[in-house]
């Protein structure tokens, strides 16, 4: 399953590392792509909870939310 996230002001590649390894911690995380020209992070999963999601975003200083 994929969960596609807009995050709000993604500009710089060390945010996105940063961004990245905060989503692979959320349970049942596979993988993260992070697409910075579309200001968006595809996360592929086995039904994490979206709220975890954003939520592990959030706490990194940015807006996040389900597309």
């Amino acid at each position: 399953m994929n969960t596609r996230l807009r995050i709000a002001k993604l500009t710089d590649p060390t945010d996105t590392a940063h961004i990245e390894k905060a989503l692979e911690a959320v349970p049942r995380v596979n993988a993260v792509t992070i697409e910075t020209a579309q200001n968006q992070a595809i996360v592929d999963h086995d039904g994490a909870d979206e709220r975890e999601l954003t939520n592990a975003v959030k706490q990194l200083g940015y807006i996040a939310s389900v597309e």
